[in-house]
């Protein structure tokens, strides 16, 4: 918690990585923001207002760190979730998506193994309508009828629904024609698997 508070020494600071360790603390290789408390991980990083690019990949949060980043952080361009809370005991919970969408300015947002992510939930993404690239990859709750609700994401130019088993390629076909989507977990984008489709 001290390191992140003096993270405030640094307001011009541009992007932030706190990527934690996938499969949880590591004795003496773990950041050490398992043990910090709900919520103060967003209060300090709050005043970083010049941050455009953030990574909190498997980190614990909750909603009230994200609406206390979003309050400041208007600048922040690239968000990145993947895996946040990765036991899940308290992300999903408080609305989380609602809080992301307040960040309002963000052009890239991964999202990727958040499995609290429904239908009902995504739909709250619907007004980062500047998103140009959305990472919703093995989110295994989402359907058709939610990538619906993000066809007002116009602007958007690379989709990961990777894994995510209950989406077609019709339905997302049909809200993004012509959208490159990476459909399968496969790294290289030429891979016959990675399907571009065409308007």
């Amino acid at each position: 918690e001290d390191g992140l508070r003096a993270l405030a020494s640094f307001p011009s600071l541009k992007a932030l990585a706190l990527r934690d360790n996938e499969d949880g603390p590591v004795p003496g290789y773990s950041t050490g923001l398992y043990s910090t408390p709900y919520g103060s991980r967003g209060m300090a990083l709050s005043s970083l207002t010049s941050l455009t690019a953030l990574y909190l990949d498997f980190m614990l949060l909750d909603s009230m760190d994200l609406h206390a980043m979003s309050r400041t952080l208007t600048a922040l361009r690239t968000l990145s979730l993947q895996d946040v809370d990765p036991h899940n005991e308290h992300f999903c919970k408080g609305a989380p998506l609602e809080a992301v969408a307040a960040f309002t300015a963000l052009t890239d947002l991964d999202l990727t193994k958040i499995p609290c992510i429904t239908d009902e939930a995504v739909s709250a993404l619907s007004t980062l309508v500047g998103l140009t690239s959305l990472d919703l990859g093995h989110c295994n709750l989402l359907t058709d009828e939610g990538i619906r609700s993000l066809s007002t994401l116009s602007a958007l130019t690379f989709l990961n629904v990777a894994e995510s088993e209950l989406l077609t390629d019709e339905g997302i076909h049909a809200v993004f024609p012509g959208v490159p989507v990476r459909r399968w977990d496969v790294e290289n984008r030429d891979h016959p698997n990675y399907h571009r489709f065409s308007r």
